[in-house]
């Protein structure tokens, strides 16, 4: 006979009749109430954990277990273990707190007493990371006078940036703008690097480093053997121009390449001509330099024809 002690109880008991038999084959009888507390059997709940994957292009990532310990036990009280396969959860063997691998199911067992336990599947998700990369940003030449923007793309979608610009002087610019500006007037010579890093709709988070270097311009001069620069017609200057490691020159007048070392000796024609030199240093930086030379015309002479007993003279013009 089964009997609760109580509608709200889980407390039973129950009328067992025990029987004896002696040595010579008599028998008793007895009946014995025993008292028992039922157990409900725990019901596991599925879940599912998700994380990045470690290294990015693996697809292989580490799980905390115990994440899902709230979603199995869904306000149960049991004992929860995780295991690799079904097998081993239905028979207890193999527990596991972490898994490091690629996506895949494992098992939760709860457990309320030796013979009451549910299995519950627990989904693991690794998630790629985003890939973000900075476009290649070239070195180059800048001057003081330089306007503009220098603008860095990223290769990205939808997702949070979180940018810095650093340079000789330490911080020049941050922010979160998916294609980051910075004013090229600002830049000084220096090595610069720009930091990027996105987090994309998972909560993955890459990053990205590009450096580049900003070079002064070279300083073009051009020196001449003459103190003046004014010449007489058919009289030659030599011009020496400094401040790189290869030189093109030509006048304003034609971009006709005159000579491509650092010194150019030149007869200019009557008049005024304006030579300019573009220099160029090892960092392929140019600048320019001019310098104008004056040619004036030879003189001339006025002969006085007069008879032959007259004096002849000669007067001359300048």
């Amino acid at each position: 006979t089964l009997s609760s002690s109580s509608a709200a109880s889980d407390v039973y008991k129950r009328q067992v009749r025990v029987t004896s038999i002696t040595r010579d084959g008599c028998t008793t009888a007895t009946n014995v109430e025993a008292m028992f507390t039922a157990v409900a059997s725990p019901v596991a709940v599925n879940a599912a954990l998700a994380v990045c994957e470690n290294n990015a292009g693996t697809l292989s990532g580490t799980f905390d277990l115990t994440l899902a310990d709230l979603t199995v036990l869904n306000g149960q009280t049991a004992t929860i273990t995780y295991h690799l396969t079904e097998s081993d959860a239905l028979g207890d063997v193999g527990a596991i707190t972490s898994y490091t691998g690629v996506s895949t199911t494992v098992y939760a067992r709860l457990d309320v007493s030796g013979d009451c336990f549910d299995v519950a599947e627990v989904v693991l998700t690794v998630n790629p990371l985003p890939v973000v990369e900075i476009a290649e940003q070239s070195d180059f030449c800048v001057d003081a006078a330089a306007t503009g923007d220098l603008t860095f793309s990223i290769s990205q979608g939808t997702g949070t940036f979180a940018w810095t610009l650093s340079g000789p002087a330490g911080t020049l610019s941050s922010g979160t703008a998916a294609a980051p500006t910075v004013a090229i007037s600002t830049l000084t010579p220096g090595v610069y690097t720009v930091d990027v890093t996105y987090t994309d709709g998972n909560s993955c988070v890459n990053s990205d480093t590009e450096t580049f270097e900003v070079f002064a311009l070279p300083v073009a001069s051009i020196t001449t053997n003459d103190s003046d620069n004014m010449l007489c017609e058919g009289e030659s200057v030599e011009l020496t121009a400094a401040g790189g490691t290869s030189f093109s020159w030509a006048t304003t007048a034609s971009a006709t390449v005159l000579g491509t070392n650092s010194q150019l000796l030149v007869t200019p024609a009557v008049g005024v001509t304006t030579y300019v030199v573009t220099v160029t240093d090892g960092n392929d930086c140019v600048d320019t330099e001019m310098v104008t030379i004056t040619v004036k015309p030879a003189p001339t002479f006025a002969g006085i024809v007069a008879d032959a007993t007259e004096a002849v003279s000669y007067t001359h013009l300048t």
